[in-house]
């Protein structure tokens, strides 16, 4: 094999490399829009739910709490089966996959960890019972 050769093998090898990143970060592009959006849902929520006193409004703001929570999920679901599917095809098709499969389950651990405790702070912030107050303070 002489040094053209050797050179496009090189030159197709990254291309394919460079392919495959783009690929993750686009899924992980996806991903944050479905974070933006479900946080959005439900600012919105409770928004609605805080600031006015009308049936209707509160009606929909009670139902935007669970399409934030639905939306989040979905591209929970999506993003790992996306992944999932790309690593699996790339193992398929005898590519040595040179980053941790589990690379966006390790962020998405991350955001669940943060979200969960976001959620939590929220929880006490529109629930003063919630609030654990030691026996020996009441």
């Amino acid at each position: 094999m002489d040094k053209s050769e050797h050179h496009i093998i090189k030159e197709a090898l990254m291309r394919d490399y460079l392919a495959s990143e783009r690929t993750m970060m686009s899924v992980d592009r996806t991903f944050l829009s479905y974070v933006r959006t479900s946080l959005t849902l439900f600012i919105a929520g409770i928004s609605l739910l805080k600031f006015f006193n009308t049936f209707f409004i509160h009606i929909v703001g009670w139902a935007l709490i669970p399409a934030a929570i639905i939306t989040f999920l979905l591209g929970v679901n999506r993003t790992l089966g996306m992944a999932n599917n790309i690593n699996q095809r790339a193992t398929e098709d005898g590519y040595k996959i040179d980053f941790p499969q589990s690379i966006v389950r390790q962020h998405l651990y991350s955001l669940t960890i943060f979200v969960k405790n976001t959620l939590r702070e929220i929880y006490r912030l529109f629930l003063p019972s919630a609030h654990h107050v030691p026996k020996n303070q009441t």
